[in-house]
């Protein structure tokens, strides 16, 4: 061969090497292995503490990322949450990043909260195949429902656990009525990840 033989899935490669008389080596064989480095977890905080509602009243909760959280320049395609109905909501859910005026700034899914279960389970949200978002500083990372009410609502999971919090203070929960409120010593129970596209 002339040129480079493109490898680019884990491949067998067999080959040998002849001589201008003619002359054969034996055949020699090399594995090549392609490992991609993905999925990658960038935030990974599990411990179920308590959950709250979220509802018209308290329609967006999120993990606030401040401009010295680990954080800052991660590209996620996925957002995982912990979550369950109370009573009967109806309407969707949007998960993503939201703004600080609460406006949507990168939607990961929108689910119909019908949908949900009625006790804590993990969901996964998930960017299209070849998305990817860089989160950034002042980034609120989590979910919004503007239905429902304090009987019928969509519940997240939090980590209140102050011996384990994820980042220490440069990321945390926050909640928004009219305007933002922080738990700085607690965060959602959350796992972002960058997939394999």
């Amino acid at each position: 061969y002339s040129s480079p033989i493109p490898i680019s899935a884990t491949t067998t490669l067999k080959f040998f090497a002849k001589g201008i008389d003619g002359t054969e080596e034996s055949v020699k064989t090399q594995v090549y292995t392609i490992t991609s480095g993905l999925p990658i977890t960038y935030m990974s905080d599990t411990t179920v503490s308590t959950g709250l509602n979220t509802y018209s009243g308290r329609p967006i909760h999120a993990e606030y990322v401040s401009p010295t959280s680990q954080l800052v320049g991660d590209s996620i395609n996925s957002i995982t949450l912990k979550l369950k109905k109370s009573g009967t909501p109806t309407g969707f859910t949007d998960i993503g990043v939201f703004n600080a005026d609460g406006s949507v700034k990168k939607l990961f899914a929108t689910k119909d909260v019908s949908t949900y279960t009625t006790s804590y389970t993990d969901y996964t949200f998930s960017l299209p195949s070849g998305q990817f978002y860089q989160i950034q500083s002042g980034d609120r990372i989590g979910i919004k429902y503007s239905g429902g009410s304090t009987t019928n609502n969509i519940s997240v999971m939090r980590d209140t656990v102050a011996a384990d919090p994820f980042d220490g203070i440069n990321s945390y929960h926050t909640y928004y009525t009219t305007t933002w409120t922080s738990a700085t010593a607690n965060d959602l129970y959350m796992i972002l990840r960058q997939s394999s596209p």
